[in-house]
C-alpha cells in the first residue's frame, strides 16, 4: 500500500541498533527506563505467534503481558509476527499515566522492523507499520498528529536474543502460550488484532514455491535423468552448482556443464551420436595401441598423453584430484580443472570460446 504519511513527516521517537550482539546486550543492562517492554514474533510449530510484556522499574513480574496468535506459516511471516510484538508493546502503554513523562524503551530482536521505521517506501505489512506508527504519535502527543516539540522520552532498540535477559525469556514464553493458538482477551487487544489479519502476500509465495519445490523433487526422483545425474550431483535441485556457474562466464559454464553430463566431443559420446567411428581413445591406440574407452573420467584423469599437463593439476587438488564430484563442488577446485582443460587446448575447434577463457584462469579470479 502506498505510504500515506507526508514527505516531511518525523517519527515521534527514536530507534536505535547496537553494532553488536554482546553490545545490545550490554546496552539493556545499563538501561535506566522506568517502563521497559520486550517484544517478540517468530514461528513455532508451524505458526505465527507474537508477545509483548512490560516491566516497571525496580520491579522483578512483568506488570501487564499480551500476546497474539496470527494464524498458519503458510498464511503469515515471521517478520508481521515482530510488527504485531511491537505493536502490542505501544497498545500496552495507550493507558500508562507516565507515558510522556519518563523514559521508555521498547526492546525488539528484529533488525529488520527497527530499520523500516525510518523507510518510506512501502514494503511486506505495511499497513502494520503504519498501525505502529500512529500508536507512537497517539502515546507521545495525545492526538494523532506527530508532536513537534518537547523532548521524545520512548525508544525503540534492538536485542539480541539471548538467554540472560530475564524480558526476553519472559516474552519468548508469551509467545509460545500465543504459538498454542492463545490469544489475550480482544477487549486488551488493539482494535486492529479485533479481527483476522490479512494474508501475507509473501507469506502465500512461499508456500506456492515449496509446494511445487516439493513437487519438482518428486517429478525428478521417476524422471530418467534422475540416475544419470547420481554420479555428478546428488544434491537435487543443484543449489550449489547454479551458485558456482553464476562467478563463471558463460562458456566456461558451458564447459563445465558438458564435463558434468558427458555430453562433450569425447569419442565415447561422439560415437553415441554417430559423429566418430570409435569409443576409444585416438592418443592410447596411435602411441600404445590400447583399445580404452575415451570417457570424461578416463580424459581427465587417466590418459597418459596428457599426464605432463594433469601434474599441475594434481599438485593444486590434493587428495581431489581423480574425485570428480569431489571438484564439483567447489568454485576453487573447478577453476584448477578448467585451467587443465585449457592447457590441454583438446576442444579448441569445437569449445573455442570456454577455452580462451579458462586460458586467462591463471591470473584472473573465476
Amino acid at each position: 500500500m502506498p505510504d500515506p504519511r507526508s514527505p516531511t513527516y518525523k517519527k515521534t521517537f527514536t530507534s536505535t541498533i547496537a553494532e553488536s550482539k554482546e553490545e545490545s546486550i550490554k546496552e539493556e543492562k545499563k538501561d535506566e527506563a522506568d517502563i521497559r517492554i520486550y517484544t517478540d514474533g517468530s514461528g513455532y510449530k508451524g505458526s505465527v505467534r507474537a508477545a509483548a510484556v512490560l516491566y516497571r522499574k525496580g520491579v522483578q513480574e512483568p506488570m501487564k503481558t499480551l500476546h497474539f496468535h496470527l494464524g498458519s506459516l503458510k498464511k503469515h511471516t515471521t517478520y508481521e509476527g515482530e510488527a504485531v510484538g511491537s505493536i502490542l508493546a505501544a497498545w500496552m502503554l495507550q493507558d500508562q499515566p507516565e507515558v510522556g513523562k519518563v523514559a521508555i524503551t521498547s526492546y525488539s530482536d528484529s533488525q529488520a522492523f527497527i530499520k523500516v521505521m525510518g523507510a518510506r517506501k512501502s514494503g511486506p505489512g505495511q499497513y502494520l507499520v503504519l498501525e505502529y506508527m500512529r500508536l507512537t504519535e497517539i502515546m507521545n502527543d495525545g492526538t494523532d498528529i506527530p508532536s513537534t516539540t518537547g523532548t521524545v522520552k520512548f525508544t525503540l532498540k534492538w536485542i539480541a536474543v539471548h538467554k540472560g535477559v530475564i524480558g526476553n525469556e519472559r516474552v519468548d514464553e508469551e509467545a509460545k502460550r500465543a504459538a498454542q493458538g492463545e490469544s489475550s482477551p480482544p477487549e486488551e487487544l488493539p482494535p486492529i488484532l479485533h479481527k483476522r489479519l490479512p494474508l501475507s502476500a509473501a507469506a502465500v509465495k512461499q508456500e506456492h514455491a515449496e509446494v511445487q519445490k516439493k513437487r519438482w523433487k518428486e517429478e525428478w526422483k521417476v524422471s530418467p535423468c534422475y540416475a544419470r545425474f547420481q554420479h555428478i550431483d546428488k544434491a537435487f535441485p543443484f543449489n550449489k552448482f547454479q551458485l558456482i556457474s553464476s562467478k563463471l562466464s558463460r562458456s566456461q559454464s558451458s564447459l563445465l556443464i558438458q564435463i558434468q553430463t558427458g555430453h562433450i566431443p569425447l569419442n565415447s559420446y561422439l560415437y553415441r551420436i554417430k559423429k566418430s567411428g570409435t569409443r576409444q581413445c585416438d592418443a592410447c591406440w596411435g602411441a600404445n595401441q590400447l583399445t580404452i574407452t575415451e570417457t570424461v573420467v578416463y580424459y581427465l584423469f587417466e590418459c597418459q598423453a596428457y599426464a605432463t599437463e594433469r601434474y599441475d593439476m594434481d599438485r593444486a587438488l590434493g587428495r581431489h584430484s581423480r574425485d570428480l564430484q569431489g571438484i564439483l563442488v567447489s568454485l576453487d577446485r573447478i577453476k584448477e580443472l578448467l585451467k587443465f582443460v585449457g592447457r590441454m587446448a583438446r576442444f579448441k575447434m569445437t569449445l573455442g570460446d570456454a577455452i580462451g577463457d579458462v586460458s586467462h584462469l591463471e591470473t584472473e579470479e573465476v
